[in-house]
């Protein structure tokens, strides 16, 4: 057992016990940085999807219609 200033006592499970707190704080503080730094993405919803395709059909249909022109 140690000896505290206040002439209290600090048994080894007090110890072990401020082993673990300590331990589990350091864990925390290490995800909450990595999931600080995760990086999300953003994907397109499905009506923006459709969108793109009529758009590029729609450039398709363009490029053909005055290609055969020439």
């Amino acid at each position: 057992m140690f000896q505290a200033a206040g002439g209290g006592g600090v048994t080894d499970q007090y110890c072990s016990h401020m082993y673990v707190e300590c331990f589990r704080q350091l864990a925390e503080a290490e995800l909450q940085t990595n999931i600080a730094q995760t990086v999300t993405y953003t994907l397109p919803s499905g009506q923006e999807i459709e969108k793109e395709d009529i758009l590029e059909l729609q450039m398709k249909r363009c490029v053909y219609h005055f290609g055969r022109r020439g």
